[in-house]
């Protein structure tokens, strides 16, 4: 985690299908005092392109912390950030 301003960077895991694209962990700006999971979603579509489709469609799940959360949780620069592709199978 780096700072610069009023922002601060967190390192975002990525998990399944959505580490194909590269690599499992991306950097990505949020506030400096923390953010919701849908405006850390929103970043992290501006800053992966090839995650956009998926994040636009809500495919894809927010974990903090080994929990999965709603969009309107919120994320502090402590917590561990994880993200999850959908999921099907039986």
């Amino acid at each position: 985690m780096s700072a610069t301003k009023d922002c601060i960077t967190v390192t975002v895991e990525l998990c399944g299908r959505l580490a194909d694209a590269g690599d499992p962990f991306v950097s990505v700006a949020i506030p400096a005092a923390g953010c919701t999971a849908a405006e850390l979603l929103a970043c992290v579509a501006h800053d992966c392109p090839a995650l956009k489709d998926d994040i636009d469609l809500g495919r894809v799940k927010v974990c903090i912390t080994d929990a999965v959360v709603s969009a309107e949780a919120r994320l502090l620069p402590h917590d561990r950030i994880a993200l999850f592709p959908p999921v099907s199978g039986g």
